[in-house]
């Protein structure tokens, strides 16, 4: 039996913007591999598997979208921290601001 080649749709090739609610789902090294190329955006809201750390699978998967521009998160309260990185450092500031004030307003 011949196989056939499969290849990803055209359309995907030009992602610039992307919205995601599972860190683990986005984070492979096939998906970001593909993604690289245009992926500007990249957030992560409400993540469903309640990741505390990224793996080191997940922080590689990050290292290898090139092109991205902004990473924001939004209700990773279980997240402990961001993978370390150049990239990252206003993000990790911000994030770690944004947990430091939810963890404040809960303790009123």
């Amino acid at each position: 039996m011949a196989r056939t080649k499969t290849t990803m749709p055209q359309v995907a090739l030009q992602l610039k913007d992307l919205v995601v609610d599972s860190i683990s789902a986005v984070l492979t090294a096939p998906i970001c591999s593909f993604l690289a190329p245009t992926l500007r955006e990249l957030g992560i809201k409400d993540d469903v598997d309640r990741v505390s750390s990224f793996s080191d699978e997940q922080e590689w998967a990050l290292e290898l979208l090139v092109s991205l521009k902004k990473l924001s998160f939004d209700g990773l309260w279980v997240l402990q921290s961001l993978p370390e990185g150049s990239a990252l450092e206003e993000e990790s500031k911000r994030f770690r601001e944004e947990k430091q004030r939810y963890y404040s307003e809960s303790d009123d």
